[in-house]
Formats: structure tokens, sequence, C-alpha cells
């Protein structure tokens, strides 16, 4: 299986949520309507708001496009902020693990886990981001590319009393900015004018005729 690079990555703070509260973990940092730029980089976070005594995490999603995906996408990391990553749920050392492989032609699965070790779970209210994605696209691109995450797979750790239910994040597609037809320039004012004297020269010949 063809790797990617990686790294990885980590942030923020939340409010605590009521006894028996539901969460969705939430995607923050897409591009601009959701488009890019072939040859642009874009970036997005993932964060895990609001989990009572936060554990462990195990989170897969697949990277699609139409055509040949590396037509699309030079790569696809997973970055780590913050010296010693202090706003990470999990304290260091962690035992962050993480794949991004090419399973198919148009298709890239992406793979992130961790858990406390020793086991130090975190009131909901503490630090959330879990890591940033960042994506390189080609020159050439000339499709959108899909995310969509794996519910099989999904496992969140936490006080089930206090947080009962917890979900990916809902799928999304970042488009391919198409570029709009440009208007037919007007004639420039000497062509304008250029065209306008030949007239007038034509006119005095007949004159001169008569």
């Amino acid at each position: 299986m063809r790797q990617f690079a990686l790294a990885v990555g980590l942030l923020v703070t939340v409010a605590a949520p009521p006894a028996g509260a539901s969460t969705e973990l939430v995607i923050t940092g897409l591009p601009a309507n959701n488009e890019y730029v072939p040859g642009s980089t874009f970036s997005f976070d993932l964060h895990a708001p609001n989990i009572a005594d936060f554990s462990n995490y195990n989170i897969d999603f697949d990277v699609t496009t139409n055509g040949a995906i590396t037509d699309s996408i030079v790569s696809l990391t997973v970055a780590k902020s913050g010296a010693g990553y202090p706003d990470y749920p999990f304290p260091p050392p962690s035992n962050f693990h993480s794949s991004v492989g090419l399973v198919s032609s148009n298709q890239l699965a992406v793979h992130i886990d961790d858990n406390a070790a020793p086991v130090d779970t975190r009131p909901a209210g503490a630090a959330d981001f879990l890591v940033r994605v960042t994506v390189v696209t080609a020159a050439g691109a000339t499709d959108d590319i899909h995310f969509a995450f794996n519910p099989g797979t999904f496992s969140v750790g936490r006080n089930e009393e206090l947080t009962p239910d917890v979900s990916p994040p809902a799928d999304f597609t970042i488009r391919v900015a198409r570029a709009e037809p440009q208007p037919v320039p007007a004639p420039a004012a000497w062509v304008t004018l250029g065209l306008g004297g030949v007239v007038l020269a034509s006119v005095r010949k007949r004159l001169a005729r008569v």
C-alpha cells in the first residue's frame, strides 16, 4: 500500500455539556465555499468537543475523486502543532497512530487512533483538537474531492452516561473551482478611430469625383 507523508497535531477548549448530551465530531477550517483552486493547498481541523471522560478514539475516512486521485492530490498529511502538544486531549507520550494509503486508483484511506496511557480521562471542556488534515492539490486537477467517514470502525472511549452517543462528522466534498468564462473585450479605441479614418477618406474620394 502506497504511503503518504504524515505528522500529527492538536488544540482548543469547549464548555462542558449537560448530562446525557450527544455529540458529533466537528470539522472546522474548510476552504471558502468548499472549493479549491488547482495547484493550491487547503486544510481542515477535526475536533471532538463535549466528550466526558474522553479516553480513546478510532477514526477512518476515505478520500475519493472521479478520476485518478494522483491527478488531483499531490499529498495529504495529518499535522501536529505545539511543542509538547499541551492542547491535545491525551498527555504526551500519547499512543497516536496514523496511516494514509492508496487503496485504488481514485481512493485514499486515512486512519487515526489514540488512547491515554496510562488511562487519564479528560473532562468535557478540555482540549478537543484532534488532527489537522492538509491537502496539496495538483496544478492540473479537474476533479472534486470527496471525504467520507466510516461509521462501522468509528469509536470514542468516554463516560457513556454523560455522553451516551458520539458520531463521526458528516461527509463533505471540496469542489474544484471552475474558471469563469472571460467576456470578449471591446475593440480598443485606436482600432475604432482607425476604422473611422478609413470611412472618412473613402467619403472624400467619392465627393472629389462628383
